[in-house]
């Protein structure tokens, strides 16, 4: 799937024009395996060149890389696996997860492991899933607008800032 679109943002009469070109492209195999088993993988890459109506044009882009598989181990069984990796220059990217959505910006990696089962009427799912991303905070140290508030005048360093998180989420559904 690709997707390809202009914009253009008309402002109130007598400012300039803003346009943004942004593009994205996905290529994705899915395959079905024995025992409606499936294996999914999905690359995508995504670009927005930006025109401002004063300083510089500006140009983001970024993208992922995702594996997922999941095995039923029989009938009301199964678990599913998944591994993404992705990196991102201010654009931020937006990856289905199981049963949910995420958003990824900066870079890094993150997995997942779910397991579900059917016990009668209900839908047992339990989700262990770790995300690391580290977002790159550059540009700043000539900036004479930012600055420590305890220090005025003292320019802030560039800096990296790290993401860590781990969540393990029990989720019970009842079929009727």
């Amino acid at each position: 799937m690709s997707s390809f679109s202009i914009i253009f943002n008309f402002i109130q009469k007598g400012a300039k024009v803003k346009r943004r070109l942004a593009t994205k492209s996905t290529i994705r195999a899915f395959f079905l395996l024995s025992n409606y088993d499936f294996l999914g993988v999905d690359v995508r890459f995504g670009n927005a060149d930006l025109s401002a109506t004063e300083g510089d044009d500006l140009t983001l882009n970024g993208g992922f890389l995702n594996i997922s598989y999941r095995h039923n181990f029989r009938t009301g069984i199964s678990v599913e696996r998944g591994f993404v990796l992705w990196s991102t220059d201010g654009m931020s990217q937006w990856i289905f997860e199981d049963v949910g959505i995420d958003f990824l910006s900066g870079y890094g990696i993150k997995y997942y492991v779910v397991t579900s089962q059917n016990i009668g009427n209900v839908l047992l799912r339990l989700k262990f899933r770790q995300k690391f991303t580290k977002l790159l905070h550059t540009g700043l140290y000539n900036n004479p607008d930012i600055y420590y508030p305890e220090l005025p005048g003292r320019p802030v360093a560039d800096f990296i800032d790290h993401e860590n998180s781990t969540k393990i989420n029990l989720q019970l559904d009842y079929l009727f």
